[in-house]
Parts: structure tokens; sequence; C-alpha cells
């Protein structure tokens, strides 16, 4: 019976293993990007009173970072933008080196 025992636990951590590679292979650098600016908080005091969160005392650091492209009048369109032109000219200068495109 602990033969049995043992060997579904192998197969448990075997199958959650592949899940957890399959999610690694998954994530991207946006998400991860995105994941560390909500996981890290910073405590009003530290901040300007514009970016408080009265009801916390405590913002994210994405809810900062979202509230600075507010007010610098960055809008998603304009970064998707910048993002494509940075690409593109990756891209030309991968071309003129070797010929091909390495995609990022």
């Amino acid at each position: 019976m602990r033969i049995v025992e043992e060997s579904l636990n192998t197969a448990e951590v075997a199958n959650e293993y592949l899940n957890t590679q399959s999610k690694i292979k998954n994530f991207d650098m946006n998400s991860l990007e995105q994941c560390v600016l909500e996981a890290f908080e910073v405590p009003n005091y530290c901040l300007p009173e514009e970016f408080h969160n009265k009801t916390t005392g405590n913002v994210s650091l994405a809810k900062i970072k979202k509230l600075c492209d507010k007010r610098d009048g960055i809008s998603t369109h304009d970064k998707i933008k910048q993002e494509k032109a940075r690409r593109v000219e990756i891209y030309r200068k991968q071309i003129e080196e070797n010929g091909e495109i390495n995609f990022i």
C-alpha cells in the first residue's frame, strides 16, 4: 500500500512540476513587471499628497506608475507606439547586421 501511495505522490509531484514549467514558459516579461509593480507598496508618507491612498495608507507601484503616466499625459496608445518603434529599430539593426530577425 505504501508503494502505491509513494507512486501517486511522485506522479503528483511530476505533474505539478510540468504545470509549473509550462506556466514559466508562458510567462512574459511584461507580466513579470506588472506582478512586481503590484506586489510592492509605498506608504503615503513617502509620496506627494496627490498620490495618497487614504483608505489603506499605501499605494502600489503599479498605481503610482499609472498616476504618473496620467499626470504626464502618456496614454496606453502612446506606450504601444513607442514599443513598436523600439522593436522596429531593433529588427532593422538585426537585418543590417546578419540578415535575420530574432523576435523579441
